[in-house]
């Protein structure tokens, strides 16, 4: 009776934690952008020069040079676990700051983001940023 018991509670606990990481730990699937998420990042990436300062001080930067010389460095905030999520803020070789707020999908969309593009052009022109619902935020 008590193993019976103890599998039931198991399958129980199995069950119960596989449906808790479908759902938003706040309840926040539909953040899509934070003004003040992208203003202390724009902040940090206005003092810094290049992606390697940026990953040295920061462990949740990514960053791409690419073949051409361009640079870029960011970072993006899941829209599922924050509430401040969907927030996407990257600084490049030009010296812009840009901030993007659309549906971040997991903490690794920007990784893949700069995985997938050859030059900042296509970078800022991959479709994933429409796919993902993105438009570029407007500091003021």
């Amino acid at each position: 009776m008590r193993r019976r018991w103890l599998i039931g509670l198991t399958i129980l606990l199995l069950l119960g934690g596989g449906v808790y990481m479908f759902f938003p730990r706040d309840y926040s699937a539909t953040a899509k952008g934070s003004p003040e998420y992208a203003a202390e990042w724009k902040a940090a990436f206005e003092q810094l020069s290049g992606p390697e300062e940026a990953q040295s001080k920061y462990a949740d930067v990514e960053a791409k040079r690419f073949a051409n010389g361009e640079r870029v460095f960011g970072v993006c905030r899941d829209s599922h676990r924050y509430r401040n999520g969907g927030t996407v803020v990257v600084k490049d070789s030009t010296g812009a700051v840009r901030a993007f707020f659309g549906h971040v999908c997991g903490g690794s969309l920007l990784q893949y983001g700069l995985q997938e593009a050859g030059s900042l052009r296509e970078f800022y022109g991959a479709q994933w940023w429409q796919g993902f619902g993105f438009s570029e935020f407007t500091y003021p």
